[in-house]
């Protein structure tokens, strides 16, 4: 078991971002401001298997991948010429203690050691076996995005999304849960939330009243979903 030590998360504001978001020195990210404000960022993923985290200022998104957050903010700038390394060749684990500054030979004796040089032919030409697309299915089932499996498993998205459809494993005797479905709204619903919100209606009252989601209903108070939804529509609403 580790020390009291071990459990304490160390977070440092994010540089540019500082009333935004903070940055922990075992990669992760959290957000201070707003409705989000203390909640966790999920990361998205490289096809490497690297997290990205995308940060936020004025509508406009930027992808900053999460150890070079840390090595930022918690070992320094990063020297001319000189890559940020996991010791242990795992992107996964982005602790401030598993990464260094390695010079490119350095880094490509690494990846070789560690299996995870790819060249060539090798790019996206990883197979899943029978166990593999069986994990797969239930990564997917459990909640991890086709994305995440891909890089986990070293294989181009499109072959977690054949797998999860039925398109090839098709002899694989699971049950697959195949592509989440996408809930799609008519404008007189996001009118009427838009309404709600307008008329300082929180969250559970407006999700209860128009069957929105949660995301949505965060999108339409911040503007950025249907600004086409006319005003006429609304004021109808409101008589």
């Amino acid at each position: 078991m580790g020390s009291v030590a071990d459990s304490i998360e160390e977070w440092l504001p994010i540089k540019f971002f500082e009333d935004r978001y903070l940055i922990s020195d075992s990669g992760r990210v959290k957000c201070i401001f707003g409705v989000k404000a203390g909640t966790i960022k999920s990361p998205s993923y490289h096809a490497a298997g690297y997290p990205l985290y995308s940060l936020y200022r004025n509508g406009k998104a930027t992808s900053f991948p999460a150890h070079k957050l840390v090595a930022l903010h918690f070992i320094g700038d990063r020297p001319d010429g000189m890559f940020i390394c996991h010791k242990d060749g795992n992107p996964l684990n982005n602790h401030v203690s598993n990464l260094t500054f390695a010079s490119p030979k350095k880094n490509q004796e690494d990846r070789k050691r560690h299996g995870t040089y790819e060249h060539g032919s090798l790019v996206y030409q990883s197979k899943l076996d029978e166990e593999k697309a069986r994990q797969a299915i239930l990564m997917y089932s459990e909640g991890k995005s086709q994305s995440e499996i891909a890089a986990l498993f070293k294989v181009h998205k499109s072959t977690i999304g054949h797998l999860l459809s039925g398109k090839n494993w098709v002899n694989l005797k699971v049950e697959r849960p195949g592509r989440k479905p996408v809930k799609r709204y008519d404008l007189k619903t996001i009118a009427n939330a838009k309404w709600l919100i307008l008329k300082g209606f929180g969250l559970s009252d407006v999700m209860q009243s128009t069957g929105i989601s949660q995301n949505l209903y965060y999108r339409l108070k911040s503007n950025s979903f249907h600004k086409d939804v006319e005003a006429r529509e609304l004021k109808e609403n409101d008589e």
